[in-house]
């Protein structure tokens, strides 16, 4: 009777280590990821590389077809005909295919201005910011495209002024040439040469020019035309 106590006994002690052995294995599996088929074909494929007939792509381990064929993301592509845009496969066209973000686009027709896609329907077209324009007629003040008619309309930040007769302050404000820092806004100062600067020279050269009519009437369409030209 004795004997048999202690065999149940052992036998109660045997299931109780087996359990703990079971539990300790799983747990250990667990944190070093023993036995995973994932795991291993990770470690297998690391390091490999390109071996010509293979392809280790973000750890999984792919057939290469052809000498054409590249990695995009976790899975293996042709280079003949598509493209891989941040991971992601888009099937190329054109052999000027282009990646512009994860959007393919045509550079021989588009620009990739900031991860943006713009129109570039010729050649003098490019970027200002995330937008496209043509240097013939327009010019890019920080990322703004302002339009430039002439030659000597430059940048003041974001906005263009004709440096013939105006000037960038200190503040960033355009202002007529020698008027930085008197207060006035350049409206203020057109309106004011509007209102009376003008007026008043074209009447003074007017009662100071020959008697003659014709040759009156000339000599003010040349100062009003001369206005014209400096101030607007």
């Amino acid at each position: 009777m004795l004997s048999v106590d202690i065999m149940m006994g052992e036998i109660r002690n045997w299931k109780i280590f087996s359990a703990a052995f079971g539990f300790t294995s799983l747990l250990l599996a667990g944190i070093f990821n023993v036995g995973s088929t994932q795991n291993a074909s990770n470690l297998a494929c690391s390091g490999v590389g390109d071996t010509g007939t293979q392809l280790c792509c973000q750890g999984i381990l792919l057939p290469k077809p052809s000498s054409t064929h590249a990695c995009c993301g976790s899975t293996s592509y042709d280079t003949n005909d598509h493209i891989c845009c941040e991971d992601i496969i888009h099937r190329k066209i054109f052999a000027s295919y282009a990646c512009c973000g994860p959007d393919p686009y045509d550079t021989d027709l588009d620009l990739c201005c900031q991860g943006s896609i713009q129109w570039m329907p010729s050649s003098d077209w490019i970027c200002c910011g995330n937008r496209s324009y043509s240097v013939a007629i327009s010019m890019c003040c920080e990322d703004a495209v302002q339009y430039q008619p002439f030659p000597h309309y430059v940048c003041c930040g974001k906005q263009s002024y004709n440096s013939n007769i105006q000037t960038c302050c200190a503040d960033g404000t355009v202002q007529y040439i020698g008027e930085c820092g008197d207060g006035r806004t350049t409206r203020e100062i057109r309106e004011m040469n509007k209102t009376q600067t003008v007026p008043n020279a074209i009447i003074v050269r007017v009662s100071n020019s020959p008697n003659s009519g014709s040759r009156r009437t000339t000599w003010t369409l040349l100062m009003v035309l001369s206005y014209l030209i400096t101030f607007c």
